[in-house]
């Protein structure tokens, strides 16, 4: 895998199936001491410690294998705590994705003051947690059973979910990797569909810190609006005026002005998508964070074949078809939203799953975030 420390270098990638990988964050409660709990009547066991102290991890490492044991039941699939990680050479946190894990997350927080759904509870003590998947290729019908019961165990334990948990997706190409062309055209359509996709989604996904469109905030909304910065590429200019030639001539003015220029640094450049070095690597996948908290297995399918469906129409889209898709994020028909780009994108299945939920959001209270009942504080078992 050397190309994590080198620029983007894939000469093709339209051949063979894309891959990709799920993360699924939640919270899950323990109960300090001899304290009453507070859901008598839910049978699933809660797990108990002597004490929550602060300077003292070790409830957190117990709470882990409590969950894990259930992860490790499933047939057919390897799941590890975070002590058995494995790196990539040289790097100390490019994980090897060769099976799932069961990790802590510490930006997974639940509220418990005053008002606030964790403040019903003062028995609980909180941690968060996420699950994060092998490689999984986008083609095996195995991926079903997986994410399933992967759900199912976590399920098996009272776990919450509120507006700071999430889901995850990154798509990839395997270890080939994208070229530079699809990688333009991937981060073009999200630079006009991103506000669109968030249609798809709990509105309390709307302003979250963790996933903030890229055309709001990126490494490509610092540049200066007054010219490109770095080298210019000629090619990569050329590029862009095959892919949209209409707004080489009509967004280097006006309201539009911003978004040209920083398209044009894009397009323009060959130094924006370096890896970033030891600290990082390059995984050469995108990743996806509009999706809020979710332990519904269709749903987190869905959103995943739309993901990947948004990365395969870039990687085999000629220039025309690329150009007409663009002009109609410039131009949209009235009521065009998220549901219209995923048909646009020709993914009538997930479109149609779509519409059905965004139908249910309206319907629904948002004040409280829920996935599935909004009256159950805790996600059901399956």
């Amino acid at each position: 895998m050397a190309h994590l420390n080198d620029p983007i270098m894939a000469i093709e990638d339209r051949q063979g199936d894309l891959t990709f990988g799920v993360e699924i964050e939640f919270l899950t409660p323990v109960i300090e001491g001899s304290n009453e709990d507070p859901h008598p009547a839910d049978p699933r066991q809660v797990f108990r410690v002597s004490k929550c102290d602060s300077n003292n991890y070790f409830w957190i490492h117990d709470l882990s294998c409590f969950i894990l044991k259930d992860l490790q039941k499933i047939p057919d699939l390897t799941v590890e705590g975070e002590g058995e990680d494995e790196y990539v050479a040289p790097h100390d946190n490019v994980q090897v994705y060769d099976h799932w894990r069961l990790i802590r997350d510490s930006s997974v927080q639940i509220s418990t003051k005053p008002g606030s759904p964790g403040s019903r509870f003062p028995a609980y003590h909180w941690d968060g947690k996420e699950v994060t998947s092998e490689v999984l290729s986008s083609t095996d019908p195995d991926n079903v059973r997986k994410i399933t019961e992967v759900c199912r165990a976590i399920r098996s334990h009272r776990v919450h979910l509120n507006e700071n948990t999430s889901v995850h997706i990154h798509v990839g190409c395997g270890d080939d990797g994208f070229t530079l062309t699809t990688v333009k055209k991937v981060i073009t359509l999200l630079w006009f569909a991103d506000a669109k996709l968030f249609d798809l989604h709990h509105p309390s996904r709307l302003g979250n810190l963790y996933c903030r469109p890229i055309s709001e905030y990126s490494r490509l909304t610092e540049v200066d609006h007054t010219g490109i910065l770095g080298t210019v590429d000629p090619e990569g200019l050329d590029q862009m005026a095959q892919h949209f030639p209409e707004i080489m001539e009509t967004m280097d003015e006006g309201a539009y002005r911003s978004k040209y220029i920083q398209l044009k640094q894009m397009w323009g450049s060959d130094e924006t998508f370096h890896a970033p070095g030891r600290t990082g690597g390059n995984t050469n996948t995108f990743e996806f964070r509009h999706m809020a908290g979710s332990l519904d297995p269709e749903h987190i399918l869905h959103w995943a074949h739309v993901c990947i469906g948004i990365v395969d129409f870039a990687r085999n889209t000629d220039a025309p078809a690329f150009r007409e898709q663009v002009s109609k994020f410039l131009h949209p028909p009235p009521g065009y939203g998220g549901v219209e780009v995923l048909e646009d994108l020709g993914l009538a299945e997930e479109a149609q799953f779509f519409r059905s939920k965004v139908d249910s959001y309206k319907r629904e209270d948002f004040k409280t975030f829920k996935d599935g009942d909004k009256d159950v504080f805790f996600v059901p078992p399956m």
